[in-house]
This record gives structure tokens, C-alpha cells and sequence, in this order.
């Protein structure tokens, strides 16, 4: 593994749910044995697996996914859509080189391909790049097909570094999907000399999710299988190594595998690397053998909280009696999970192990003994296969995904919701009640636009069918929410962006304004037109903004000449009958005419269309800006009904801090498909709720109170989240740590993060811990802070998702964080699930990325003693805004005196609770606060005796 110092600590972290982080750097797990050189002959060859793809189809039904929509071409992923051939001689195969056949695959590879390599020696590094997805790869037998390679850790790479043990491998698993029959993997380094450094040498690294491997060999002498990310099942497998030969932080299982060591002195089988109690990783070995020479642990606590089980296993007498070591840290043998189950064998006696393993109950070994054992629900994308095309009140209720797999699930009709569920199992909640609102919603309208000059045209108002989503008939037509009802007619006039100040000079008095999304809010558009005398607004997706050229969608990211970007045009939050209080049912309500005059709403009449339609309309605009001479008559027929939504609530109580509240959200209904907006959030919502109900499970508990939002009506005016901080206002005020929300969470490349500054520095430690997938060599962090916006954090002003109301009305500290921004196809019919698999996030992983990020973050809130907030940068925050503002004040008589005062004072206040957090971390603080708390309850337990009379 890649070198350093004794004084670098491991930094491999695993996303909470079934995500995969790890940092960029790995500590040598080879420190502190000593090998001599040895010849060893390759023992007990593997027979072939008879019917390997039935065993592997099962497993991959089981995790579930395939019977999905989403996969509708399943037997793709599955079967061979094509088979490529490698043979030593060229007139033979299709390749002479396994390395050339994978280089032969689209860039991005989504049908099942076949390499068959026929008998032979193959003299060859190979590498399967991330996202060459579904390949087979299958030998004439492990014996007769062998694969081979001879770096090490220290062999220089192209640049003239050392390569480290991650690029040392022979063979490179790095997309999903994988397989493998019968063929060797080897690295031919000989086993190094005593203390030699830099000597690891992967024979293969498996560094994708939802690989198999069948009637395999790995031979090497040091590190030869790297089980590096993701789930791997591995069945008849031989495996051969000396020292830590299979380690990594992968979530495995071998079954029926021989192990077999060729230490001269001193080896050890594994050394998994699981830092922290919410990974879900670990090795499991059922029905397997371990054999060979020297003495052997069965593992060395690589990382703190390794874990590994042996079950089933049969154990020559080269296992040392006490079996495991703690990697020279004592703390750790209080955090791993080294367990055995009915083993046997010489090696097996349990009776000299030390005193931190296990010895597994029938119920403990349960989890580790079938393919459940990997199971970690990995498939994200199938949160994206069921299409919400129906709008409120007919928006589908969250489905709950703990207690079932994805395969069970059929695809509903749209508006056909499935039965509630809760979001997470919960013994008491300590909400008041799961909120079922009443508000007002508008209905889907009637609407019309035409135009009239020399001719009319009447425009359809919808969008064309592109691609092949079969629910694309049941669309929802496009219009505003909470527009204005009318018929009116105009001369059209252009008005670029609808900004104030692209009204200066132009007339628009008594015309339809015919402006293009960008810049503002729509809602904002509509109302700056109705202040400038328009008597209609249409509002459109202008190419130059969302468009691709000639490349749109299906073939490209870009918004097509028919795509219209729909959505509300309300400008406050919540329901607009219910400001300041909850719509629960028989609530007071203000009339819709005072609604009206409250002037949240706009004045006049909106559509939006296409950039189709609106090119059609530009064109009867003299000199391109008008008005006139084109006419257009809009008509919009609004209806707005008092109608039940619901958000659901799940709770996970806290146990030392129950009445302290961290809060996650989503919300889930859709304008139309909603691949990005809001399933993307939606999926790493469950995701981060799938691995915490895992973890209560095994008994975990949080210091503080998880509370997990599914929001409904979010769309319309962050209506279910706005009216759930209402009905709770006090209780929130008092007791909330910080919301965390998740929207838009995957649309592109690039991590992004907008808070309440206390959380800034928070978010940045734990953006350092997680691996950006999308460039595996950083963290998330590194590549942030070398992007465009530079690791700079945002500030949640605006009224653009859920954490509104939390922060604006309550003041809670938030924080709402993605991948991408802003993307073309938003609010359209083409935000679906092919949108997303080809163009938002192809592979996945930043799904995978960000549920890391957000996971880890509720994490640090809900499980850290002392509060992860930093007051003293709020400050700095304050400080620098107060001086810009008595830069602007100018002439005006504005004391802004008491405003620094008191930003100076938080500053001090700041810095004093940072020492006093330092102080009380030492022992003798902590000591004095043991001894305080000792006497108080001894003096309690008297006054108990006394009121007894017990004691006098």
C-alpha cells in the first residue's frame, strides 16, 4: 500500500448507508512483520465453478434492482449482449491482449460484454476503467488462464514516482458490475526480504461495487488481494499470500475459498480496514479453509473498528492460539469485531484467543453466514424508477424502503398512490403528531396561447416525447402554480431576463411580455411585468442559456426546443391561506381575496413555454424587442382546491441528549419525473435512513435525536416543510441543533455547500474524510478547493428549498449541499431517469459521495459531545458585513456603533467557549466533573436513606 511515515494515521472512511468513502492515502499495513524469501509451489488448484452465473444472478436478484424498471433492458446487465474473444495468437481471437479488448468498449459501457480468454499466459497490466460497467471476464480454467504482472509498491510509474501498492495491481477492477471465471490473477514479485520497504505487490484490486468472482485464483506474496470499496462475493476461490494478503474496506464475502499462506515465520490472513462503527464493510469466510505455512493471525486490526468473521472454516494448525492482533493500539481491541463460529480444525481452538474476539452466538453469526451478509442496498438508481408525474394533490407518499428490497416493488400508475409507510422504525416519537395538512392548491388549469398577426398559430402547449420513458403520455401539463386567472390580449414585446432593469425604457403597457428564465426568480419576472403595465407574461428556455446547438436531449445534457421549464410563481412560503400558522384542519384561513391583496401573488396572468414557441412568437416583434406586431391572446382558467398532503415524519430518539434535535429533509414531490429535482435528494435521503435503521439494529443509539423529513408540496411554496416548522415553532426554537437538507443533490460534477456559518468548519472536515469519486487520487475536499468556486461555502438567503423556513423563521443552523447547480433540463419532462444515468451521474457515485457527506455530517451533529459548531468564523462574518455596510451607509446618520459592539462580544463569547471545550477534553477536567457528579448523586442516595429511614 502506499508508503509513509509511522506517524500518519489511516484515513479510510466509510459512508454511512452503503457508501463507500476513503481518502486519498493508506497507511502500510505491512508494518512490523519481517519476512525472509521463500519458494513456494502453487497448491490445491481450484476446480471450476459449474454454473457460476446462476449463483451470481441470484445474488444480484436478492440485493434486488433488476427487476426494476429502471431496468428495462435487465437482460443486458445480465446476459451477454456480445462476447469478444483474447487468444495468445492473433488469427485466433478477436484480441491478443485482455487490456485491448477492454479498450475496445464505449467510454461508458451499460450492456453486458463477455471477454472470453482462452488458455494462456497473459503478460499483461490490466486496468477496467470506472465506467466500463457489466463485464465478464472468463478463463478455460484457473490453471490453464493466467494473468500476470510484477510491480510493487515502489516500481516508478510514467512519471518517475512510485507507483504505491493501489497501482501496483496486475489486474484493476474499477467499474461495477464485474465478473470473473476461472482465470488467475498473479503477481510474480518474489516474497521480499526481511524489512524490506516498498515490496507490496497486488496480484488484484477490486475497487467497484457489485463484483463476483467464480473458481478464481489471486496468487502473490505479499498483498495480494487489495478487497479495496464496494461488495464483492467471491465462491471456490483459491487465494495465496503471505502477509495481510486480503485487505482492503470492502463489504465481502468468500465462500467455500482456500486460503493459503506461504509465510516462512510470521504472516496473517487479513487486514480489514473499517474505521468507524458506521461503516457498513467487513470480511466474512463461510465454509472456507486456511492452510499453508509459518504462523498466522487471522487478521490484524488495520483499521480501529476492523471486522471479520470465520464461520464454517476449516483451520490447519499454522493459526497462532490467540488468533488476532491489535496492530500495536490497545483502544482498538475495544472497537473491532473478530469473530468465529463453529469452526474447526487444529488451528480453530478457541480456547487461546485473546480476550477481545468472539466467539458467535447463532443469532450473532446470522448476519455474516449468507449473501445477506452484502447486502447494503446499493442501488440508488432505483430511487429514480418511479416516475412522479402526477402533481398535488396526487403526489405518491414516500415508500419505505428499510423494510423491503427494491425488486418487490412494482412500478405504481401516477396517481395511483401505494400505502404510507414511515420513513424509519421508531419506539416514540417526539413529534407532536405526523402532520396531515389541509391547504389550498391549485388545480391543473385550462390554458391557451395563440398568436395573431397575419396569421394564427395556436401553440400546443407541450412537450415533445423524446427518448423512450413510457410514462411520457402522462405528463402534466405544463403551467404556473398559483398564476393568476384571465384571458387577456397583447402585443408581444420582448423583455430579456424580466429584471427591473431590463424594463428601463421599453413600453410594455397593456402587452404580453414574452421573457426568458436565467437570472431571476419567475415569480419575480411576472411581478416586475405587472409593475411595468403588461397585461400577460409568457416566460421560456432561451438556448443560449439551456441549449446544446444541434446536440439536445436524448443525445446530449441540453434542454430540447420543446422542453419547458414549468413551476410556481408564488413568492412566499407556505400555504397562502395559513401565513404564520399551520394548515392543520379547521384552522382560520385567509379569503383568497386577501391572499391577493397580500401580494405574494402576481397580478396578472402567466405560461411558461418552450423555446420552440417562443422563437415562433419573437419573430412577429419588430426590431426584436416590440411591442407588436404579433398578438398574443392568453388565456388562463386558475382553480384552486383546499387539499390533504402529507409529510412523513421518521424519529430515531437520542440517548443521552433526547430532547436535542438534528433534522434531515427532503421532500418528494415532482413537477414531472424529477431525476434530479427531488429524487436525487430523495435517494440519498433513504439511503442515510436505510444505514441508520442498520445501526440501530446492532444497538446503536445517537448522543442526540435524529429526525428524518420527507416533505411534501415542496414545489408549490416549500408548503409541507414551511407548515411542519409552524406547527412546531416553539419546540424547534428551543431544541433543533441544525437542519440538514437535500434537493437537487446530484445534477453534475463539482461539490458545492451552502450553510449557516457556524457549520463551516464542520462541513470542510468532513468533506476532507470522504473520496470524490469522480476523481478517486482527492477527497471531495481537494477537488473543492481547486474548483471554480474554490471550497467557498454559500450563505442560505434565498427562499430556494426546504431550509427555508427553518432558518428564516426559527433560526436554525442549516445546511443544504449537492453536486452540479443549476442544470438545463430543470422542471421539465426530461429531468428523468435516462437524464440522469447518461448525463447528472452516469456511475452513480456522486449519489454515493454526497449521502456520504450529508450522512457524516448528521453524524458529527447527533453523536459529538460538544456541538461541532464554530461561532468565532459567524463572527468573522458579522464583522466583515458590518463594515461593509458603514462603507455604503455614506451620508446617511446611521449609528452603526452598537451593531460592532455586539458582533465583538459573540467574537469573545466565541473564542471562551473554544477554550472551555479544549479544557474540559483533559483528564483532570474531566476527573473533577466525574468527582462533582459522584458527590451529587451520593448526596441524592442519603437524602433517599433519610426519607426511608433507612439512615439517621
Amino acid at each position: 500500500m502506499p508508503q509513509f511515515s509511522s506517524s500518519q494515521a489511516p484515513i479510510l472512511i466509510l459512508p454511512v448507508l452503503i457508501i463507500l468513502l476513503c481518502s486519498t492515502q493508506t497507511q502500510c499495513h505491512t508494518k512490523g512483520l519481517r519476512l525472509r524469501p521463500r519458494n513456494q509451489k502453487i497448491v490445491n488448484s481450484t476446480s471450476q465453478t459449474q454454473n457460476p452465473e446462476e449463483e451470481f444472478l441470484k445474488w444480484v436478484r436478492y440485493v434486488g434492482s433488476l427487476k426494476h424498471t429502471v431496468f428495462k433492458a435487465a437482460k443486458n446487465k445480465l446476459f451477454a449482449s456480445y462476447t469478444l474473444t483474447v487468444h495468445k495468437k492473433h488469427n485466433k481471437g478477436d484480441f491478443t491482449k485482455i487490456q485491448d479488448a477492454i479498450d475496445s468498449l464505449p467510454l461508458i459501457n451499460l450492456v453486458r460484454v463477455v471477454i472470453k480468454v482462452h488458455a494462456g499466459v497473459y503478460k499483461e497490466k490490466v486496468n477496467i476503467p470506472p465506467m466500463k460497467a457489466f463485464i465478464t471476464i472468463e478463463g478455460e480454467g484457473a490453471d490453464k488462464t493466467i494473468v500476470q504482472w510484477g510491480d510493487t509498491a515502489q516500481t516508478h510509474d510514467p512519471k518517475g514516482n512510485p507507483m504505491g501498492t493501489f497501482n501496483s495491481a496486475s489486474f484493476a477492477v474499477n467499474s461495477p458490475f464485474f465478473v470473473a471465471k476461472n482465470i488467475t490473477f498473479k503477481n510474480t514479485t518474489p516474497v521480499p526480504l526481511p524489512g524490506a520497504v516498498g515490496k507490496q505487490a497486488v496480484a488484484l484490486r477490486v475497487s467497484a461495487d457489485n463484483a463476483a468472482f467464480f473458481g478464481c485464483k489471486m496468487l502473490g506474496a505479499q498483498d495480494t488481494l487489495y478487497d479495496h470499496l464496494g461488495r464483492h462475493y467471491y465462491k471456490d476461490c483459491y487465494i495465496e499470500g503471505s502477509v495481510d494478503f486480503i485487505f482492503g474496506n470492502a463489504l465481502s464475502l468468500y465462500e467455500g475459498c482456500h486460503v493459503h499462506a506461504i509465510a516462512d515465520k510470521l504472516g496473517a490472513v487479513t487486514a480489514q480496514g473499517r474505521s468507524s462503527v458506521l461503516e457498513d464493510t467487513g470480511f466474512s469466510f463461510v465454509k472456507c479453509k486456511v492452510t499453508g505455512t509459518g504462523v498466522l493471525y487471522l487478521g490484524r486490526a488495520w483499521g480501529p473498528f476492523s471486522r471479520v468473521v470465520f464461520a464454517y472454516t476449516y483451520m490447519d494448525n499454522i493459526i497462532l492460539p490467540k488468533g488476532w492482533y491489535n496492530w500495536g493500539d490497545p483502544s482498538r481491541e475495544m472497537t473491532v469485531f473478530y469473530g468465529q463460529y463453529k469452526c474447526t480444525g487444529a488451528g480453530a481452538n478457541y480456547a487461546g484467543r485473546v480476550a477481545w474476539a468472539r466467539e458467535l452466538t447463532d443469532e450473532e453469526a446470522k448476519p455474516f453466514i449468507s449473501l445477506t451478509f452484502i447486502d447494503a442496498l446499493v442501488f440508488l438508481i432505483a430511487a429514480f424508477s418511479f416516475p412522479e408525474t402526477s402533481l398535488l394533490p396526487h403526489t405518491l407518499p414516500l415508500l419505505s424502503l428499510l423494510r423491503q428490497r427494491f425488486h418487490r416493488l412494482k412500478p405504481p400508475h401516477p396517481h395511483a398512490p401505494p400505502p404510507r409507510r414511515r420513513l424509519i422504525s421508531q419506539r416514540r416519537s417526539c413529534i407532536t403528531r405526523p402532520l396531515l395538512l389541509h391547504l389550498l392548491l391549485p388545480q391543473i388549469p385550462p390554458r391557451s396561447l395563440q398568436k395573431s398577426s397575419k396569421s394564427i398559430i395556436a401553440f400546443s402547449l407541450e412537450q415533445e416525447h423524446l427518448g423512450d420513458n413510457p410514462y411520457a403520455d402522462e405528463v402534466t401539463p405544463t403551467f404556473h402554480a398559483y398564476a393568476k386567472s384571465g384571458d387577456v390580449s397583447g402585443p408581444a414585446a420582448y423583455a430579456n431576463y424580466g429584471r427591473v432593469e431590463d424594463f428601463l425604457g421599453l413600453n410594455v403597457s397593456g402587452a404580453v411580455v414574452v421573457a426568458r428564465y436565467g437570472e431571476i426568480y419567475r415569480g419575480d419576472i411576472v411581478r416586475n411585468a405587472y409593475e411595468a403595465g403588461a397585461v400577460g407574461v409568457v416566460i421560456y428556455t432561451d438556448e443560449r442559456d439551456y441549449g446544446g446547438g444541434d446536440e439536445c436531449f436524448p443525445e446530449s445534457k441540453w434542454m430540447p426546443p420543446s422542453g419547458v421549464q414549468v413551476g410556481t410563481v408564488y413568492k412566499g412560503l407556505g400555504d397562502p391561506t395559513t401565513p404564520g400558522w399551520a394548515s392543520v384542519d379547521g384552522c382560520e384561513r385567509v379569503s383568497e381575496e386577501g391572499v391577493e391583496l397580500r401580494g405574494d401573488s402576481p397580478g396578472i396572468p402567466s405560461l411558461p413555454i418552450s423555446a420552440a414557441d417562443a422563437e415562433v412568437i419573437l419573430k412577429s416583434v419588430v426590431g426584436g424587442v416590440g411591442p407588436g406586431p404579433g398578438i398574443l391572446n392568453l388565456s388562463y382558467v386558475g382553480k384552486t382546491v383546499i387539499a390533504e398532503i402529507e409529510n412523513v415524519i421518521g424519529v430515531i430518539e437520542g440517548e443521552e441528549e433526547p430532547d436535542r434535535y438534528v433534522i434531515l429533509g427532503n421532500h418528494r414531490d415532482a413537477w414531472t419525473f424529477g431525476a434530479v429535482d427531488p429524487n436525487s435528494g430523495t435517494a440519498v435521503l433513504l439511503e442515510i435512513a436505510q444505514r441508520l435503521d442498520k445501526l440501530q439494529k446492532r444497538g446503536w443509539k445517537p448522543r442526540r435525536t435524529i429526525i428524518l423529513c420527507n416533505w411534501d408540496a415542496e414545489e408549490y411554496a416549500l408548503i409541507g416543510s414551511t407548515e411542519w416548522v409552524e406547527d412546531n415553532r416553539e419546540m424547534l426554537a428551543s431544541r433543533a441543533v441544525a437542519y440538514l437538507n437535500a434537493d437537487c443533490a446530484v445534477s453534475g460534477p463539482g461539490f458545492r455547500a451552502s450553510a449557516t456559518p457556524q457549520l463551516d468548519d464542520l462541513i470542510k472536515q468532513v468533506a476532507k474524510e470522504v473520496r470524490d469519486l469522480d476523481n478517486t487520487t482527492q477527497s471531495i475536499y481537494e477537488s473543492w478547493i481547486r474548483s471554480n468556486n474554490s471550497g467557498v461555502i454559500g450563505r442560505l438567503g434565498s427562499g430556494a428549498s426546504d431550509y427555508a423556513s427553518f432558518v428564516q423563521h426559527v433560526g436554525v443552523p442549516a445546511v443544504d449541499m449537492l453536486f452540479g447547480g443549476g442544470y438545463p433540463v430543470y422542471h421539465s419532462m426530461y429531468d428523468d431517469f435516462t437524464w440522469m444515468e447518461k448525463f447528472g451521474d452516469p456511475m452513480f457515485q456522486r449519489h454515493v459521495a454526497i449521502a456520504s457527506v450529508l450522512g457524516l455530517v448528521a453524524l458529527r451533529l447527533a453523536g459529538d459531545e460538544f456541538l461541532p459548531f464554530n461561532y468565532s468564523s459567524y463572527a468573522s462574518e458579522l464583522k466583515k458585513s458590518a463594515e461593509d455596510l458603514e462603507k455604503e451607509k455614506l451620508g446617511h446618520s446611521i449609528d452603526i456603533s452598537p451593531l460592532i459592539k455586539s458582533i465583538q462580544d459573540l467574537s469573545t463569547a466565541a473564542q471562551e467557549i473554544n477554550i472551555e471545550k479544549e479544557r474540559v477534553k483533559t483528564k483532570a477536567s474531566w476527573e473533577h466533573v466525574q468527582h462533582e457528579i459522584w458527590r451529587v448523586s451520593r448526596a441524592i442516595r442519603h437524602a433517599s436513606l433519610v426519607l426511608k429511614g433507612e439512615l439517621r
